[in-house]
């Protein structure tokens, strides 16, 4: 479960930074994604979400690596292609919200077989907050695009619409906290899950 734990923390925190025209993520969302797979490897025989969810991360595992070389080379921040943006971070977050949720049903089969506290409730209720989260944000983004069509055409109505730019900002941003708060809990909850686990 320790490969698991490490491999959440990849996929729910990324930092990138730029060198002249490269973006380069220091916590690759691959590598999470492999080593998710590698955990649950050591946990298949322990309940059949693990077993079942190793197809899903494979794939997300080729799916991030090539995400990982275009962001790479900006291959896809380019103002044009926006829509392909909100595509391509949908499907993240919606494969990201599902491996979460399979791991969670793992580990309230292990509550229910070894009759230990894996954590299950404390974790479905920050998933919930996650899913409500990431739900909203994909909506703004799509009805920032719908409205305004473009990034060039936000940038101008910007400057006309000020006040109700900003407070969308502002939100968008609040929520991203929120966010990154929940991860940071749903981490906390999940090591101590790893460490129940452990001491059986």
């Amino acid at each position: 479960m320790k490969k698991i734990f490490i491999g959440l923390f990849f996929i729910l925190f990324e930092y990138t930074f730029s060198i002249n025209k490269l973006e380069i993520g220091l916590v690759p969302d691959f590598v999470g994604y492999i080593l998710i797979f590698m955990g649950l490897g050591e946990l298949e025989n322990e309940s059949t979400y693990f077993k079942k969810l190793k197809g899903v991360v494979i794939g997300m595992v080729g799916y991030s690596s090539i995400l990982y070389i275009l962001t790479l080379f900006r291959l896809i921040q380019d103002k044009q292609n926006i829509w392909e943006v909100l595509l391509l971070g949908l499907i993240v977050a919606v494969a990201e919200l599902y491996i979460l949720y399979e791991i969670i049903m793992g580990l309230q089969e292990l509550e229910q077989v070894k009759q230990r506290d894996f954590q299950v409730i404390s974790l479905k209720s920050i998933w919930k907050s996650q899913a409500i989260i990431s739900a909203i944000i994909e909506v703004i983004g799509l009805g920032l695009i719908l409205c305004l069509g473009s990034v060039d055409n936000i940038k101008k109505i910007g400057s006309k619409f000020e006040g109700p730019i900003m407070f969308v900002t502002m939100v968008i941003i609040g929520l991203g906290i929120a966010g990154f708060v929940l991860n940071i809990n749903f981490l906390v909850k999940f090591y101590k899950a790893k460490k129940e686990y452990e001491q059986q």
